[in-house]
């Protein structure tokens, strides 16, 4: 593929281009100079310096000279103002005094006023893109940046650390111009190896600081992070990570987790730092041959318990781009990162980084269960007492794990061929299935097996010693055909069917993927159920809570004997919680929902955010209160636990492997369905069709319907999304039946004429949704759902999987 061809297929990632850092607004006094760096106290006194602008007249025009002056007075708004209609003229000014004037004092300030501007106003350093010699004047700052001295300035600072300073400053304004718009590759690529050079010279501190400083702006762009990384910068960065984690070094593991943290967004990038192992640091219990990026953060967040929020942020949102792709979720769980988090997670985190904290958890700790189960299945082959158990049978289990039967010269494998001498027939029944297993799903397993002899061993086991020659001949012929359709046959039996389920907060999404574990798993454990159990409990308190704001609000009065129960209530609510809480709690909430205020409180609930499931709760207080209660199924799917992160199961059903992805809907998880994308074969849509008259959790100036309208239209015209089947799941269509009867349509959609017509609305809902979907290529299958019917989804579930399957055989031919 040629380097435009990839530029072109790197498009697709556009999506993961970040927004560009918050950079600390420079002060311009000298007040607080004794708590900056001393690069910046230097600059501090710069900005103080008086300037003898005449020296300059021969260099530019005067007009520019006194509209300098001029500049300097202003408000940074006025500024703002100024370069908007003068930006090109500035940047073209500002270029030839920095290459033409030789005086040191006047290029500090320059290059500080320079910098400062495009630090507090961005949009200047595009004034640089439009001026029609913009490339020969990037030319001329890479030019100033390599040339050696200056004459010396005023100050009485050594000359080797002024020089530094202006090193950094000019490196920093060439990286804010090449980011803010397209220049020649050419260029680009030139400058982007100055910055790889200048982190890979061991003999300069200051350069490697300042290249890694040029690296966090130049990031910021795609194609400079494809440059960097084609030209092995990634490994100098994770080396110079290691060493910092061990001197603990800070702000420089701040600064280059940045970098890593930027080009974890190309997934290009992320699929290939598997590649790179990193030296040192291996602990001597360690098992894993491979030290990753991965291995390094875990040593960082172990090793600084106490670490700046801002690193372990940074670290735990570079893990999220990481999971899920080749071998990374192993590497977490050797990495020992289950423990690490699990001591992370005692902090008082902010919101978003909590979320990071338990999807990364969540990951490690279902891969911890997939390698267990490895460990596991080696101590049985190894003991040499097979038993039929659900490892032989998972499919799961042998696609997680196929890789490590290479290990140790397939030493496993070769025990496992020996148990075929065995003279119990159970073992020899076991073994020989999973071999079958194996040849199945490795590339290569069926040369391997005959490599070992296990092959023909197999052959005369199920042929038997007892046939004629012709009789074993004939059946070996047919073993063979079969064994051919069966190959043909593995890309479809073998499949595994990712499905993501989307859809705004509350919409009934992760109801839906509980069916699926009531249908196609187990069920739920019993620690599930002290989960359920607990949230159930505080799903009631934040109920009644809700419903005295809302009691409050409309202005309605408590019965007299409520008003302390009420306050009562409040008090409890707060305390942290016994058994003797617990029993006042329900005493109190069962008298309070008995009062008449709070019930016609809940029959306004579509003003307010009041869960639908509210009063079947309420209702059940007594039974739910009680130290023996035990949550059923219809309470369990009733409980509401916002989604946050991404949480997944995987079942079998008709022969495929099928991972429904259920990730958070509300807003300030939506920027973790990027990471889902690869690999989709249908993406389910749940929009809760009943809460048309209702307003966002978020945001209570926006409509729960246009809100979801719009997010489905932005997810369905998505580039990754745009071939992709689709299944729009119109749910708690119980309530909508009841709702349209008294509450209009219109009252969402102003063009509606279809009147309380349960046909007509639904009809219209229908459209809409369908108009917004540009692409010509999908399928889009439409159900009306309730659910928290298990009957229901089972009936949705079997025809969406029935459509996805037989698509899947459409293109294997078979159809």
């Amino acid at each position: 593929m040629t380097d435009s061809e990839e530029e072109n297929k790197e498009s697709e990632y556009n999506i993961f281009t970040i927004p560009p850092p918050v950079f600390q607004k420079k002060l311009f006094t000298s007040v607080y100079s004794k708590h900056l760096s001393a690069e910046d106290a230097y600059a501090v006194k710069v900005r103080e310096r008086q300037i003898k602008w005449n020296v300059v007249d021969e260099f530019i025009d005067g007009d520019f000279v006194a509209r300098l002056r001029d500049f300097e007075s202003k408000t940074i708004e006025e500024q703002r103002t100024i370069i908007l209609d003068f930006g090109p003229l500035f940047a073209n000014a500002f270029v030839q005094c920095i290459h033409s004037v030789t005086a040191r004092n006047i290029i500090e300030y320059l290059l500080t006023m320079l910098n400062d501007l495009m630090i507090e106003i961005p949009s200047f350093a595009y004034s640089f893109h439009e001026l029609q010699n913009s490339e020969q004047l990037i030319e001329l700052l890479r030019g100033k940046l390599h040339a050696k001295a200056v004459s010396s300035g005023e100050e009485k600072v050594p000359k080797k650390q002024r020089l530094y300073y202006c090193y950094n400053l000019l490196i920093k304004i060439i990286a804010r111009i090449l980011v803010a718009g397209e220049v020649n590759p050419d260029i680009a690529k030139q400058f982007t190896m100055d910055v790889i050079r200048m982190i890979n010279d061991i003999s300069s501190k200051h350069k490697i600081k300042a290249g890694i400083k040029t690296l966090m702006i130049l990031l910021q762009k795609d194609k400079h992070r494809l440059l960097f990384f084609k030209n092995r910068g990634f490994e100098r960065l994770a080396a110079l990570l290691n060493a910092a984690g061990k001197k603990t070094d800070l702000q420089s593991i701040y600064q280059i987790t940045f970098c890593i943290w930027s080009l974890s967004f190309n997934k290009r990038i992320v699929k290939k730092l598997n590649d790179f192992e990193i030296e040192g640091g291996r602990r001597k219990n360690q098992r894993t041959k491979r030290r990753t990026i991965i291995f390094v953060f875990a040593e960082i967040l172990k090793s600084n318990a106490k670490t700046k929020e801002k690193i372990v942020r940074l670290i735990l949102s570079t893990l999220v781009n990481l999971a899920n792709i080749g071998n990374n979720n192993s590497d977490m769980v050797e990495a020992d990162l289950l423990r690490i988090l699990g001591s992370l997670s005692q902090r008082n985190w902010e919101k978003q980084l909590k979320s990071d904290l338990d999807t990364i958890y969540q990951i490690v700790h279902e891969n911890l269960h997939v390698l267990r189960s490895w460990d596991k299945y080696v101590e049985e082959v190894t003991s040499g007492e097979l038993t039929w158990g659900p490892i032989h049978k998972s499919s799961l289990f042998w696609r997680e794990n196929i890789g490590k039967f290479e290990e140790k010269d397939f030493r496993l494998l070769r025990v496992l061929v020996s148990h075929l001498w065995n003279s119990d027939s159970t073992i020899q029944a076991i073994a020989c299935h999973d071999l079958g297993e194996f040849a199945k799903i490795h590339p290569r397993g069926k040369d391997i097996l005959s490599s070992l002899e296990a092959k023909a061993y197999t052959l005369d086991q199920l042929l038997g010693p007892s046939q004629s020659r012709k009789e074993r001949r004939a059946k070996k012929k047919r073993n063979k055909r079969i064994e051919k359709e069966f190959a043909q046959d593995n890309e479809v039996l073998n499949k595994e069917i990712k499905i993501l389920v989307l859809g705004t907060g509350d919409s009934g999404k992760s109801t839906f993927v509980k069916q699926m574990q009531i249908l196609y798993k187990e069920g739920f454990n019993e620690s599930e159920k002290e989960l359920y159990r607990n949230a159930i409990r505080e799903n009631i308190k934040n109920h009644v809570k809700e419903l005295l704001r809302i009691a409050n609000r409309l202005g309605l009065t408590l019965q007299k004997t409520n008003l302390y129960n009420s306050e009562e209530f409040m008090r409890l609510f707060k305390e942290k919680t016994t058994e003797e809480i617990t029993e006042k709690i329900k005493n109190c909430v069962i008298k309070l929902w008995n009062d008449q205020a709070l019930k016609t409180a809940f029959k306004k609930r579509s003003q307010f955010q009041l869960p639908d499931t509210a009063n079947y709760f309420l209702n059940k207080t007594e039974a739910i209160f009680r130290s023996d209660y035990e949550p059923n199924e219809v309470d369990i799917l009733g409980c509401r636990i916002p989604t946050t992160g991404i949480k997944q199961i995987t079942f079998g059903l008709n022969d495929y492997i099928w991972k429904i992805v259920d990730v958070g809907g509300q807003r300030s998880e939506r920027r973790k369905w990027i990471h889902q994308f690869d690999d989709v074969h249908l993406f389910i849509y749940v929009c809760a069709i009943s809460e048309y008259d209702q307003q966002l959790f978020e945001d209570d100036s926006v409509n729960r319907m246009l809100e979801s309208l719009k997010l489905f239209k932005k997810t369905a015209n998505n580039e990754h999304f745009k071939e992709k089947d689709c299944a729009i799941l119109f749910n708690k269509m119980d309530l909508f039946t009841e709702k349209i009867l008294e509450v209009d349509l219109r009252v969402c959609f102003m063009e509606y004429d279809g009147g309380k017509d349960l046909e007509n609305a639904t009809q219209f809902i229908k459209n809409k949704f369908l108009k917004s979907s540009k692409s010509k290529k999908r399928e889009i299958y439409c159900h009306y759902t309730c659910a928290t019917d298990t009957e229901n989804v089972k009936f949705v579930f079997e025809s969406i999987q029935s459509s996805v399957s037989q698509k899947l055989m459409e293109k294997s031919g078979k159809l």
